[in-house]
């Protein structure tokens, strides 16, 4: 029971609630998606749902769609609906990672390798020990990496830690390589 709207002695009408009670062996979340993204979005779509401070995630799928936009802030809101494995509390705000659109053949890169320069968004090509810029067109991100639409071929050692320092033409130094 999460509530109790009535104490012994306590008039009541027909229809007046008298307990809240809450199950939490399945629970459902509420995301919410920027009106760009609305076209995109439908039944299905896997997610992946962590609670707070909780780095376990949950595997799940949007469940229902919500037939119109919030008018407040023009947001599409899905419920996800998911068996409550870790015992979270209902009511809990979790962070939720939905895979829109999947793309074999994408070029990524660490999002801290991408330098804003005035001329637009460059990456650092690391080429016989010296830095080359090399303008970028990014596309979408996922977590620490950024999807590189132009520009950038998907075997080009690029500059990653101290790339916002880099000039075209420095010297530099590989000490670790990465898949």
């Amino acid at each position: 029971m999460q509530i109790r709207h009535v104490s012994i002695g306590d008039y009541v009408k027909v229809g007046d609630p008298a307990f809240q009670i809450v199950a939490d062996d399945t629970l459902s979340a509420r995301v919410f998606f920027p009106e760009a993204l609305a076209g995109r979005i439908q039944v299905g779509l896997p997610v992946a749902l962590r609670a707070g401070g909780d780095q376990r995630s949950v595997q799940a799928q949007i469940t229902r769609l919500l037939p119109a936009l919030d008018p407040s802030n023009r947001s599409l809101a899905v419920l996800v609906d998911f068996p409550n494995d870790h015992a979270w509390r209902p009511g809990l705000s979790v962070i939720a990672q939905v895979s829109v659109e999947a793309r074999a053949e994408a070029v990524m890169t660490p999002v801290r390798s991408v330098v804003r320069r005035p001329a637009g968004s460059v990456v650092y090509r690391v080429e016989d020990g010296r830095a080359i810029e090399q303008q970028v067109q990014l596309g979408q991100t996922d977590g620490d990496w950024v999807e590189i639409l132009s520009g950038l071929s998907g075997d080009t050692t690029v500059a990653v830690d101290g790339a916002g320092f880099l000039t075209d033409g420095a010297a530099v130094e590989i000490r670790e390589q990465t898949p």
